[in-house]
């Protein structure tokens, strides 16, 4: 015996609020995590750099700011380029 054949669902309405209803959940948990991410990065920020000062506080970290890290120049040059060698050109006979 065949089925009844094609059945439609008793409201698409329904059907189309509990799509937008998990698209919409699923939006508020993502701007939450932000949220949650964002405070837990601020924090992370500021412990480091309390950490930071107290080293520099105790003489363990040199006193450069991050600020002028970047424009220090090294302390050591790179070693010069050796001198190209000479070539000396060798000859070679052959005898047939």
């Amino acid at each position: 015996m065949p089925g009844p054949g094609y059945v439609p669902p008793p409201s698409i309405g329904h059907e189309i609020g509990v799509m937008f209803a998990g698209f919409g959940s699923m939006f508020v948990g993502s701007l939450l995590f932000w949220i949650w991410w964002n405070i837990a990065l601020k924090r992370e920020d500021a412990a480091e750099k309390k950490r930071v000062e107290g080293l520099r506080a105790r003489g363990l970290l040199d006193k450069l700011s991050d600020e002028t890290k970047d424009k220090v120049v090294d302390p050591e040059p790179e070693p010069a380029a050796a001198a190209p060698k000479e070539v000396t050109e060798t000859t070679t006979t052959t005898t047939a």
